[in-house]
Formats: C-alpha cells, sequence, structure tokens
C-alpha cells in the first residue's frame, strides 16, 4: 500500500513541476503507475466474475489479500479530475499510452457486497449450526428465507428455499401421520401457522393445512376433556366437603376449557360435573354479591363522613341497600338513617323560617316600642331594658345591645348604670370585632394554603373553628366558617382531582413504556435499554416528587413501577450476564485436555456463575446437578494428562518402566476413585503389575521358571535301563551306584520321614551299561534356549510352546512332564494380562489339576519297580494323550494376549467439544464442534442418581465422523442435562 501511496505522490509532484522532461525516471513512473493499474484491474474482473457467480466469500476473500482491494483502488483512484487529465496530457506528451481506467463499478459491486456478507454473517453462521445439529427442515427453512431476503441480489438462494420447501413438504404426511398417532397440540398450532404462512414460494397442498386443522381441533378437544375429566375429579371431592376453596383452582379449569371441549348436555362427564359446577357457580355468585354489599356499606360510610354529603345521595345509597336481602351493619344503618332524618328536618325549618321571620320580627318590634312607651319612665323599665342589653351582650347580639343603647342613651346616658352598661356593649363589640378580624385573617391564611399540605389546612381550620367557639358563640360566625370552609375544600378537591387525573395520565404512559420495555429487552443493546430505562426513571422521579398530598394509591403506583423498573434493570442484568456466561462457556468448552485438570477450570468457573445467575430459569436444576458433576470432568481431564504421551510409548519389558506407568495409574486411582475413568486405570494398573512381575530381579516369574523346571534337579538325571521295566531307573548320583556288576539304586528323593532303600540291579538285565542322560536334560537345554527369546509380547506363545514340546516329548516320563506342564500353566497365569479371565484356559487348569492331584506329584516315579509309580504313570499317559488333540493357542489364548491394546490398554485421551444446554424454547440442545477429521465418540458423564457410592460413567452419546455429527435420541433425552460437558474420544 505505501509503494501504491508513493506512486500517487510522485505523479502529483511530478504534475505541480514546472517543466515537463522526458527522463528515465518519468518513464519509469508512467510504467508503474499502468502496471499498477492493469493489476487492479485484473483483480477487479476476477471478484466481479466471483459476484456474477454468487460466490460472494471468494470475492471478499479474493478483495483481502494484500494489498487489500478497495484501499489500494482507493489510492489509485485518489487523483483528482485535473491530476487525471494533467497526467493524461503528460502521457500524450511522451508519446505512450494513457493508464486504463480502473473499473470504479466494479470496485463498487465489491464494496456492497462486503454490507451484504456483514448483514448475514449472524444469519449464516446459525444456518450452519443448525445444520450441524441436524435441527427440523422448518427451523432450517425459515432462517434460509431470511438469508435468502437479506441476499436478494444472490438467487442461489431461492432455489435453494424451493428445495428446502420441497423437501419440508414431502415430510409434512410423515408428521400428520406422527401427530394423529401421538396429538400435540403445541406442534400442531406451530405446523398450521407454517401451512398458513404467506412466505411459502412453493403453496403446500391445501390438504395438509384442512389435515392439520382437523387434528388440531381434535387435539384441542381431546386435551380439553381431559382437562375437565381431571377437574371434575377435585370438584366432586371439593364439593363432598363443601369446601369451595379446594374446588376454586378445578372451578377455574372447568370454566377456562369447557367451551373446547364441546361437551353436550347429555355428556356422562357434564352429568357427573353438573351439581359440583352449580355449586360452584352459587358460590361464585354469593362472593359477587358479597363484594357488592361490601362496597355499598364502604360508600355509605364515606358519605356518612362527608358533611356536604346531599340527601338526595343518601336517599339513593339507602334504596340500594333496600335490595339486598339482608340489612345494614347495626352502627352504619342507624346512622345513615339519622343523618337522612336530621337533613329532611333542616330543609323543613329552613322553609318555615323563610315564610314566618318577618312576620315575627314586625310583631316583636311593635309590642317592644309600645312597652318602652308605655314603661319609658319607669325605673323597672330601665332595670328591664339594661337587663336586654346585657342579655344581648352575652349571645353576642351587637347590633341589638347597640340599637338599644343608641335608643335609650339620650333618656338615662348619665346613670351610672347606664354607663356601665354602655361600656359593655362597647367592649363587646370590640371583642367580636377582634374575633372577626382573627376568623378572617385565619380564613385568608387557609385559602392561601397549598393544595398539598393537607396537614396545615386541618389544622388552620381547626383553629376558625375553635375561635368560633369562644363565648359568646354567634351562629353568623360558626356558618361563615363553615360555609368557607367546604367552598375552600371543595376547590381544593377538585384542583386534586385535576392533578391526580394529570398524574394518573403520565404514569399510564410511563407504564406503557416500561410495558414495552419489559417486552423488548432481550434483543436490545446495553446503550439502548440503559438509555430507555433512565427515561423511564427520570419521568417516575418527576411524577413522585409530585403525588405528595395526592392519593396515596398514586405514591404507591410510581413505587411500584420505580421497583418494576428496578427489577427489570436487574433481569436485563441477569440476561446481559447469561449471554456473557453463556459465551464463555461456549468457549471454554472447546478445549485439549492434556493440561490436565487446570484445562477446564474456566469453564467450570463460567458454570458456577452460570447457575447462580440463572437460579430461577428452567436450567437451574441441570446446571445444579452438572456443578456437582464438575469433579468427575476433572479426573476426566487428569486422566487425558496422565495418558497423552503413552500411545508413543509402546510397552517394553523395561522393570523401572512398568513400575513408573503402574505408579502413575495407581495415584490416578488413589485421586479420583470416583471417577468414570478409575475402573480403566486399576485395570492398566493390575496389567502393569502383571507384566513387572515377569521380570522381578528376586522372584520374578522368569527367575522361578528357570528354578523349578530348567535348573531344577528332576531335569539334571541319567538313566539305567533294566530290561525288565519299561521306564528306566534315574539317577541322580553316578558315583552312588557302586561297581560295574550289579550297580546299587538308591532313589533321588523320598518321602518326608522315610529312610532311602537302596536296591541292586542286575547287570545281565540292563540294556546299556554305563547311565546316560535322561531325555528331560535335552528338554531343560530347550527351555532355556526359548526363555532367551521371552519378550514382552510373546509371553502366552512362549508358555504356549513348551506346553507343547511338554507334551509331545513321549520319551521323558509321563508323571515329571504333567509336573512340568502344572509348573507352566501356573507360572504362565500368573504372568499373563488376559488368561486370568480367559475360559479356555480354566477349563484346561481344572482338568491339569485333577491330574496333578491323581498322580501325586510326590511319587517317587525315579524307581520303575514301585508298583505305586507304574498306577500313576497310566494316569498321567491317559491325561497326556487327551493333550495331544488340544488346540493350545485357544487354550492359551495367544490371538489377544500379545496385542498392542493387551499390553498398553490405556493410550486414547479426550478432549472437550462442547456443552449441553436449552435453545431459547427451553428445549434440549447439544451445543458441540466435532473435531474435523477421523472418527470420534461422544461421551457425557453420568452419575446413577439412586445407587449409593456408585461410581461416574461414561455414556456414549453420537459419534462425529470428519465434521459430521450424528447423535442418538439420549442425548437430548435422558442422558442431556443442562451444563453437562461433552467429551470426544478418537474411536479405535
Amino acid at each position: 500500500m505505501h509503494q501504491l501511496q508513493e506512486i500517487i505522490d510522485r505523479i502529483r509532484a511530478t504534475i505541480n513541476s514546472d517543466c515537463y522532461e522526458d527522463t528515465p525516471e518519468v518513464r519509469g513512473l508512467v510504467r508503474e503507475y499502468g502496471e499498477a493499474c492493469r493489476e487492479l484491474n485484473e483483480r477487479l474482473r476476477r471478484c466481479g466474475e466471483y459476484l456474477r457467480l454468487g460466490l460472494r466469500a471468494e470475492a471478499i476473500q479474493a478483495a483481502e489479500t494484500e494489498p487489500r482491494l478497495l484501499d489500494a483502488v482507493g489510492v489509485l483512484d485518489g487523483l483528482s479530475e485535473f491530476e487525471r487529465q494533467a497526467w493524461s496530457d503528460f502521457c500524450e506528451f511522451l508519446e505512450v499510452s494513457a493508464p486504463e481506467p480502473l473499473l470504479i463499478d466494479v470496485a463498487t459491486l465489491v464494496d456492497e457486497a462486503y454490507g451484504d456478507h456483514d448483514r448475514i454473517g449472524t444469519l449464516l453462521r446459525r444456518h450452519r449450526r443448525l445444520a450441524v445439529q441436524r435441527a427440523p427442515l422448518s427451523m432450517r427453512l425459515e432462517v434460509l428465507r431470511e438469508i435468502a431476503l437479506q441476499d436478494a441480489n444472490s438467487e442461489f438462494w431461492e432455489e435453494d428455499v424451493r428445495e428446502y420447501e420441497a423437501a419440508r413438504i414431502a415430510e409434512i404426511p410423515g408428521e400428520l401421520n406422527e401427530l394423529n398417532r401421538s396429538p400435540s397440540v403445541d406442534r400442531l398450532e406451530a405446523l398450521v401457522a407454517e401451512l398458513k404462512s404467506r412466505e411459502w414460494r412453493t403453496t403446500p397442498p391445501r390438504k395438509y393445512l384442512a389435515a392439520a386443522r382437523k387434528l388440531q381441533q381434535a387435539s384441542v378437544v381431546k386435551a380439553a376433556r381431559q382437562q375437565l375429566e381431571q377437574a371434575e375429579l377435585e370438584l366432586q371431592a371439593a364439593f363432598a366437603a363443601m369446601d369451595f376453596e379446594q374446588a376454586r383452582g378445578a372451578f377455574d379449569t372447568w370454566q377456562e376449557n369447557v367451551g373446547n371441549a364441546k361437551l353436550s348436555e347429555q355428556d356422562p362427564l357434564y352429568l357427573r360435573a353438573l351439581p359440583a359446577v352449580a355449586w360452584c357457580e352459587q358460590m361464585v355468585a354469593r362472593e359477587s354479591e358479597n363484594a357488592a354489599y361490601e362496597q355499598l356499606v364502604a360508600e355509605i360510610e364515606a358519605a356518612l363522613r362527608e358533611d356536604t354529603t346531599p340527601v338526595e345521595e343518601l336517599q339513593r345509597l339507602s334504596d340500594q341497600a333496600h335490595l339486598f336481602d339482608r340489612p345494614l351493619p347495626t352502627g352504619v344503618g342507624s346512622r345513615l338513617n339519622h343523618r337522612i332524618d336530621a337533613l329532611m328536618r333542616q330543609q323543613r325549618r329552613r322553609r318555615l323560617l323563610l315564610a314566618g321571620g318577618a312576620v315575627v320580627a314586625t310583631a316583636l318590634l311593635a309590642a317592644t316600642i309600645g312597652f318602652i312607651v308605655a314603661r319609658a319612665n319607669d325605673a323597672a323599665h330601665r332595670r328591664e331594658i339594661i337587663a336586654r342589653i346585657t342579655g344581648a351582650v352575652e349571645q353576642g347580639d351587637t347590633e341589638q345591645a347597640t340599637a338599644l343603647v343608641e335608643q335609650f342613651d339620650g333618656r338615662w346616658g348619665n346613670l351610672p348604670e347606664w354607663i356601665d352598661t354602655r361600656q359593655a356593649v362597647t367592649e363587646m363589640r370590640d371583642q367580636l370585632e377582634d374575633r372577626t378580624a382573627r376568623i378572617s385573617g385565619l380564613l385568608q391564611e387557609l385559602a392561601a394554603v397549598p393544595d398539598t399540605d393537607g396537614d396545615t389546612f386541618v389544622k388552620l381550620s381547626g383553629q376558625a373553628i375553635e375561635v368560633t367557639r369562644e363565648e359568646p358563640v354567634l351562629d353568623d360566625l360558626v356558618a361563615l366558617v363553615e360555609r368557607r370552609t367546604r367552598e375552600l375544600t371543595s376547590e381544593r378537591q377538585l384542583r386534586l382531582k385535576e392533578r391526580e387525573d394529570d398524574v394518573r395520565r403520565r404514569l399510564a404512559v410511563q407504564s406503557e413504556a416500561l410495558t414495552n420495555l419489559q417486552a423488548a429487552y432481550r434483543s436490545m443493546k446495553s446503550d439502548e435499554f440503559t438509555t430507555q430505562s433512565r427515561r423511564i426513571e427520570d419521568a417516575l422521579g418527576v411524577i413522585a416528587a409530585g403525588t405528595s398530598g395526592l392519593d396515596e394509591s398514586l405514591a404507591d403506583e410510581v413505587k411500584l413501577y420505580q421497583s418494576q423498573l428496578v427489577d427489570l434493570r436487574n433481569v436485563y442484568d441477569t440476561h446481559v450476564r447469561l449471554i456473557a456466561l453463556r459465551e464463555q462457556l461456549d468457549t471454554s468448552s472447546r478445549t485439549d485436555l492434556q493440561g490436565g485438570p487446570a484445562t477446564i477450570g474456566e469453564y467450570v468457573s463460567a458454570l458456577k456463575e452460570y447457575q447462580e445467575v440463572a437460579s430461577e430459569s428452567p436450567a437451574a436444576v441441570g446446571l445444579t446437578k452438572s456443578v456437582k458433576e464438575s469433579e468427575h470432568w476433572e479426573s476426566v481431564a487428569a486422566f487425558t494428562q496422565t495418558v497423552a504421551s503413552w500411545a508413543e510409548e509402546p510397552v517394553t519389558d523395561d522393570l523401572p518402566f512398568l513400575k513408573r506407568r503402574q505408579h502413575l495409574c495407581e495415584e490416578y486411582v488413589k485421586k479420583c476413585p470416583a471417577g468414570p475413568l478409575a475402573d480403566r486405570m486399576e485395570a492398566c494398573a493390575r496389567t502393569m503389575e502383571t507384566l513387572a512381575r515377569r521380570y522381578e530381579p528376586a522372584d520374578g516369574l522368569v527367575k522361578e521358571l528357570r528354578r523349578r523346571i530348567v535348573d531344577h534337579a528332576s531335569m539334571n538325571l541319567h538313566t539305567l535301563q533294566d530290561t525288565k521295566y519299561d521306564w528306566p531307573y534315574y539317577i541322580a548320583d553316578l558315583d552312588s551306584i557302586g561297581g560295574a556288576n550289579n550297580p546299587t539304586f538308591t532313589p533321588w528323593r523320598k518321602r518326608a520321614g522315610e529312610i532311602s532303600k537302596q536296591q541292586q540291579i542286575l547287570s545281565n538285565r540292563l540294556a546299556y551299561s554305563k547311565p546316560r542322560p535322561a531325555p528331560q536334560n535335552r528338554l531343560a537345554e530347550v527351555f532355556d534356549k526359548t526363555l532367551s527369546g521371552l519378550t514382552i509380547d510373546n509371553w502366552e506363545e512362549t508358555f504356549r510352546g513348551m506346553t507343547q514340546r511338554v507334551i509331545d516329548t513321549d520319551n521323558v516320563d509321563p508323571i515329571l512332564r504333567v509336573v512340568i506342564l502344572k509348573q507352566l500353566q501356573e507360572l504362565g497365569a500368573a504372568g499373563s494380562v488376559v488368561l486370568a479371565s480367559h475360559k479356555p484356559f480354566a477349563t484346561y487348569a481344572e482338568r491339569l489339576d485333577t491330574a496333578y492331584l491323581n498322580v501325586n506329584p510326590k511319587t517317587d516315579w525315579t524307581d520303575p519297580a514301585d508298583e505305586r509309580v507304574n498306577s500313576a504313570r497310566e494316569i498321567a499317559e491317559t491325561y497326556l494323550d487327551t493333550l495331544k488333540t488340544a488346540d493350545l493357542h485357544a487354550i492359551w489364548n495367544t490371538a489377544e494376549a500379545g496385542s498392542p491394546e493387551t499390553l498398553n490398554p490405556v493410550t486414547t485421551g479426550f478432549q472437550a467439544v462442547g456443552w449441553m444446554a436449552l435453545d431459547k424454547q427451553n428445549e434440549p440442545t447439544v451445543d458441540i464442534t466435532p473435531p474435523e477429521e477421523g472418527d470420534w465418540r461422544l461421551f457425557v458423564v453420568v452419575v446413577p442418581p439412586d445407587e449409593m457410592d456408585a461410581k461416574a460413567q461414561l455414556v456414549e452419546i453420537g459419534r462425529a465422523a470428519d465434521s459430521k455429527l450424528l447423535l442418538q435420541g439420549a442425548a437430548t433425552g435422558a442422558h442431556h442435562q443442562t451444563g453437562r460437558l461433552v467429551f470426544a474420544s478418537q474411536a479405535d
């Protein structure tokens, strides 16, 4: 890229120079620029051809080759129109061809391909994953349609959609048959919705939709009837106990499903449930009536608490109360009746006072004037006037008192008692004016109290009422205070209602916004969610500040929405955290385990956190179990770490090697006794122990074989053949036989407690005069040579050969041959990995034991004259004859014994390839990435749930061959457990 930019810079410098010169440097620049344009056009043409064929990924890959195509085009196309024209003129001046123009149109297509690729990349990955998981065609078809929609320029997607639709249409009849046998309401609803979809390019036959709808209706009816049958049993039990609370849930179930079940009135189920259902309907009606009654009582009590409730409203409530078949509570009913009677009496008094007030006042005034005129000069009359004035003063009637004082002040103004009376009237007037002024001030303060300050309003109105209660109590002041208080209260309530209505409208807006956020948060990015939630939070804060003094339920509603917002934020944080943890689980569940338990440490840590965060989700139970199983996953990793190099380390007869591997196996078992691979390592440890037993320097089996057979005294004897007997004398010490005539024979061994008896051998009956080496001497030499060729993998084959040699060597005493066979059987089994469980060898050993005991190995077989020896020899010969036709290869299991798998039973480790999860519909899924090459077996660790101290087990759930996945049904069924790690091991 730097070279291209340098070319452009040199072109600009040449164009901007004062003079044009034909120099080699300039011509070289022209050639470099032309070649650069030609190379870019060739790459553009190649990418354009890829795009024309629909190979977008290949086009982008070609464009990404350094230098990146679009970047290079941008550099070479960086010349302005003026600069390009100047350069073209300069080329013409030099009489050289101008560079070919860049294919900018093709570059534009490549740039658009980048955008299309980024847009559908996620859909393509999902499409591939569904294909790997062998997801249903309906799911894969949905994604493929979305890809075709997003990538409309690629015609092959539409072809794929039509092929998938054809395959999907072909499998629908089978799915309908399956649903006919095992109906599922959810699956039928999904199938009907799929068939009704308008996204089909190839419309499915209408009979499929009709069949699906028919099955759907039948399944709905069947499911509803099943619900009703269960509800009927519960209703009957509750009806028998007359417990409506017990019956409530079943009754709701009945009401919800009775329409879908389409029961007729003659249906036995309907007839059985009818009494219980009717009883439930009566109980529901009674509850409704009780609720209405309680609501009416509450309304009456609220009306009685308000002094301004009109009598018409109280009468309406009283009329409603009469509609119920029960009386009102005693206190409520009596208060309602008294309030109605009192208000009615007030209305009657008000009418009477208005009609007769004027007549009474006129008559009273005339009578008073006449009385005063009649008693004007009478002292008693004066006293009476003073008494009246005093009474008026005591009652606070300033008008009457002042009128009387003014009327008679000229007559009695100088009298002392009159002066006192006048002074009392003046003081009373001043006092009343002060009370009036205080009340006026309190009412003004009352009117200025903020609507939300209910406590101050109540306090000031109480103070005003207290002033009106001062002596003398004036009805006008009391009425004034009561009227003005009612007016202010009404105005406040009206304004508060308007504010409350406004708050409710604003709350409704935020409630809708919160509901929308709750519905859409899963698809939101963090910034978008934070912005919207903060807007709602700020709006609720403003609303909360304005609810002071309003209906307390509004503040409670604001707190409810604030609490829901906090909960939603927590849910969103949990959602985001779960997504991050799930991605971490996806990554960390795919790892090589050769590093040991630490390699899955990240997965286990993420799984534990995922389990804590998702404690309320449907996956919680499975996650909890999986966390408990994690120690067994670590044991699989420890196993893999231990055996990582064993495949390249064949087992040899090196004793330190065998001991070291045995120790590794035993240490693993100690650390992971309950692990799923403990048995395998125990078997390996036994194998190494058995192999090592062969080569122990002090008491090894090879050394023991030499001691018992090759170097044993019985194999180094000499013989003298007496023609009287079939078998010779066996002599251990040649010096013990005496002279050549009639040599003396001494048995070379004796029974415990016996004294060796010598006997003479008649020389005239000897077949040969000098002792000869016994035939077993040669057998010992053969065994010695055979043992020198013994290797780690031919143990059983070697012992089979020695056994065959003993059977075929007829000139060796039969008793000795049986003894040798017994030694070979015991030592061979002790050093063999396979013979302990090999049934043919067990049968052979059992029969050999019988013959060995019948022969009596302690028999002195060296003396041919001993009848007991002859009898035992016949038994031995009979047994040896039976072995001549035996299949020793099968007995000694030579086909399996020396195989690498037998000697090196543990060579293959594991790798983690994925995990078990739930999809968005909470359906079981297995998210794995199988190895790209080779044949692999897939396993999970399962702990038997009902077995005490049970070991974990490796259970195979499928196979993967060359990235193709084949899962068993149990992978998403019986063995599926959310969070369970999936392991892969290369198949044999």
